[in-house]
């Protein structure tokens, strides 16, 4: 028998805005009045920190330097657990799993450990560190009870390299009532963006980082412009700003797009965002489950991506996939969407957004992690953990 309001018990390396620790906060705001949620953050609160208390949760900030303090601190790690008396541990990427695991077994406690993997292993091939962790991930993965991941890409990456076989796959969920379709949101974010309203709007949300291939997006959106010369582009995300500076191989192209370019750093207010592009655009070269898909798609908005991670189950027929490093086809795909007639353009995104709604609205997500914690937690009880 599972207890009431069983105390889950989440370890992560931060709490600053990233794919992980947004769907954190949604699944402690979706299930706070069933579960106790308590948050260990190996470094400090973060943005997210306060809005995870505000919604239920309870945040503790070990404020640790770098991973060689967390090993450090792992102590400490196990004391803080076993006073918070958890009844189910939940680590969340590599640097969170790792500590859980570690704490627990250093501990030598019978808490159940559950690990949370959110991407592909090339979405970190730029980061030393993390690969090495990726590596002593396998070594340790007999330790949890449960490994979640949100793609099945990267579940069959992990388990290829030796991850244990206890994968679970649970996608992103969606708010469907915050990312919806809202024609006065639109004009809104239009005329502060100085666009008007029959422009058509090409978007990008997401970092400036190697993986997210910028480059290839700005090749393929200088080729678009070429052919289609009344469109207007956004590029918003951490330090698109510097993307001169930072992208010194598509000066050509940036300087080509001249003022059909506006570029943005991070945005709060993202919905208006995705309410105002009348197609969204993902470069990556690897991906697990891309928020920036799902929630473009329930605010109905089209997307065009590159085939990588779970892409191609998310968009299924309401979108286009190219391959990766391929401007050429992006235009095209690009340019194809946006050919289309309004009502056909507005159909693609009307099912783009049923298809969210049936498949990762984040009730049903956050239920389907609900029930794999309370499986994991009767096990313990029942003396079969």
């Amino acid at each position: 028998m599972t207890k009431a309001n069983p105390h889950i018990v989440h370890v992560i390396a931060g709490l600053e805005t990233g794919g992980a620790e947004m769907m954190l906060l949604k699944l402690i705001a979706e299930t706070a009045g069933r579960l106790r949620h308590s948050v260990i953050s190996l470094s400090g609160p973060g943005t997210l920190g306060p809005r995870m208390e505000a919604v239920g949760g309870t945040v503790v900030a070990m404020e640790l330097g770098g991973p060689f303090a967390a090993l450090l601190a792992l102590p400490r790690l196990a004391r803080l657990l076993h006073r918070m008396k958890p009844d189910l541990v939940q680590g969340w990427m590599y640097h969170g799993n790792i500590a859980a695991s570690l704490a627990a077994m250093l501990a030598r406690a019978d808490w159940p450990v559950a690990w949370a993997i959110r991407c592909t292993i090339q979405t970190f091939q730029e980061k030393l560190f993390t690969r090495i962790l990726v590596r002593a991930g396998a070594l340790l993965s007999r330790q949890p009870m449960a490994i979640f991941y949100n793609s099945r890409p990267a579940q069959a990456q992990h388990e290829a390299i030796g991850y244990a076989r206890c994968g679970i796959v649970l996608g992103n969920g969606f708010e469907m009532d915050r990312f919806a379709p809202d024609p006065q949101l639109r004009g809104v974010v239009r005329a502060r963006l100085g666009v008007t309203p029959d422009q058509l709007l090409v978007g990008y949300v997401g970092r400036l980082a190697p993986i997210k291939d910028l480059a290839t997006f700005f090749a393929a959106m200088a080729r678009l412009a070429a052919m289609r010369p009344d469109i207007a582009i956004v590029a918003m995300g951490r330090d698109l700003p510097r993307a001169h500076e930072m992208l010194p191989e598509s000066q050509g192209d940036l300087a080509a797009l001249g003022e059909r370019l506006i570029l943005l750093p991070e945005q709060t207010d993202i919905n208006g965002f995705y309410q105002a592009f009348d197609v969204l655009v993902l470069s990556s070269l690897a991906e697990g489950f891309p928020n920036v898909i799902g929630e473009a798609m329930a605010s109905g908005t089209p997307c065009v991506s590159t085939d990588v991670g779970d892409c191609p189950a998310i968009i299924a027929d309401t979108g286009r996939l190219v391959p990766v490093q391929a401007p050429g086809a992006m235009a095209a795909a690009v340019k194809d969407v946006l050919d289309l007639p309004m009502a056909a353009r507005q159909m693609l995104g009307a099912n783009a957004r049923a298809r969210i709604a049936a498949h990762y609205s984040i009730g049903s997500i956050a239920r389907a992690h609900e029930a794999e914690w309370l499986r994991l937690v009767a096990a313990r009880h029942s003396g079969t953990a």
